[in-house]
């Protein structure tokens, strides 16, 4: 059932440059003389056209408002133009930008409160308007887009969450590399991949994530509410032996973007402590993270290759040291930190096993949130349990399934 407090009206507006936008001006909630919030929606290309009563009859957000999809019980704006026939929001976002800027005062709009967001070519226009207009906005929200993801280096005083299907190869993923960008250069930005999916994920505005609240609730130029998070470690960190890499990492990562926190993960296949060590300052601790995941193993540093149990004792003992090491400088840097403990491999015999044992029993006394992976994945010989491995070093999806089932809620792992 529709809002009975929206109000829905349609107009024209002309650019400096003699270019027409139709657009739609959707008011929410009670009436009120206050200034209000006022997001910026732009549609795909299905909206393209001189009528913007068009875009009622399409997938978008005004259709989801006045069809009661999509509800805003709080005083708001949408602004929905229309991208005029033989356009691209990207070639005309300085256009657009004017057309914000002249409406936004006119209807009560607060400067401050102003979001921006669109799906497909409308999230194309919102990167090319953002990086247009950095200062602008209060935040960015790009669904199912593409971009030049250098570009967006200049994103770092706004919050940014991405949105793209996992499955949508025919727009790319420079979006995603967007995001890395975007926090390498020391933004917020967050990345949701919605598994199975392909570029139809217009539903990401209604299906109860409560994204139009969020952008809505956000302030321009307030970004320290938006935590970041960097992973870091090896290939079982990367997710490796997984479908599209979809191992524990990204299961957490998408619970915590979905909690509010950014993540970007950094990790490397076949890298050991004293790698992590080597580029933990450039790629950790110089892009300022609220928190680090730590997710290394011992069959990197060599345990499986030993030969006695002796020298399975000195791996371990370095690799112990070096994570001790690996804390210590995040939590100097005042970084909260948690790691992911030790796990088999079907190279681990007798006293490999033994090491491992211990290492479990040592990572207790690191100081942080462990993981406990090992009596979960431990087949009782250092080996993974069946079902749960893909190859001697990797876990299949299953069992990164079952890593990610231990890890505990996001308020512990940062204590």
């Amino acid at each position: 059932m529709a809002d009975m407090n929206l109000r829905t009206e349609k107009d024209y507006y002309t650019a400096s440059d003699g270019t027409v936008f139709g657009y739609l001006l959707q008011q929410t909630g009670p009436e009120t003389d206050e200034k209000r919030p006022m997001l910026v929606y732009l549609h795909g290309g299905d909206g393209i056209g001189t009528d913007p009563e068009k875009l009622l009859n399409i997938e978008c957000v005004p259709q989801y408002l006045n069809n009661g999809k999509l509800k805003i019980k709080t005083s708001a704006i949408i602004l929905a133009p229309q991208c005029p026939h033989g356009k691209k929001w990207y070639t005309v976002e300085k256009e657009l930008i004017e057309l914000i800027k002249d409406i936004a005062p006119a209807v009560g709009a607060d400067p401050d409160r102003i979001s921006l967001t669109g799906c497909s070519l409308g999230g194309m226009g919102t990167f090319a308007a953002a990086i247009a207009a950095p200062d602008m906005f209060s935040c960015a929200v790009p669904v199912c887009s593409s971009v030049d993801p250098e570009k967006c280096a200049v994103l770092t005083g706004l919050p940014v969450w991405i949105f793209h299907g996992e499955l949508d190869s025919g727009m790319g993923f420079s979006a995603v590399e967007a995001n890395c960008v975007i926090n390498r250069a020391g933004g917020r930005s967050r990345l949701t991949m919605l598994p199975g999916e392909g570029h139809e994920i217009r539903h990401v505005y209604h299906d109860g994530r409560k994204l139009v609240k969020w952008m809505l609730d956000r302030r321009r130029g307030e970004i320290r509410g938006e935590k970041k998070c960097i992973f870091i470690g090896s290939s079982v960190c990367v997710g490796t032996g997984a479908p599209d890499d979809r191992g524990w990492s990204r299961l957490l990562a998408d619970r915590l973007n979905a909690e509010g926190i950014s993540t970007e993960n950094v990790s490397i296949g076949g890298q050991t402590t004293t790698d992590i060590l080597r580029r933990l300052d450039s790629d950790v601790i110089l892009r300022r993270p609220d928190y680090c995941i730590v997710g290394l193993g011992l069959a990197n540093e060599g345990l499986a290759k030993t030969e006695s149990a002796e020298e399975a004792e000195g791996v371990r003992c370095a690799f112990d040291l070096n994570m001790k090491r690996i804390i210590a400088a995040l939590k100097k840097a005042g970084i909260k930190c948690c790691a992911g403990g030790v796990y088999p491999n079907n190279n681990y015999y007798g006293f490999h096993y033994s090491a491992l044992l211990r290492e479990e029993k040592a990572s207790a006394e690191w100081g942080i949130p462990v993981f406990r992976w090992l009596s979960e994945l431990d087949d009782g010989s250092g080996h993974w349990k069946s079902g749960l491995f893909n190859d001697a070093g990797h876990p299949s999806s299953e069992g990164y399934r079952v890593m990610y089932s231990v890890i505990p809620e996001t308020e512990e792992l940062f204590k």
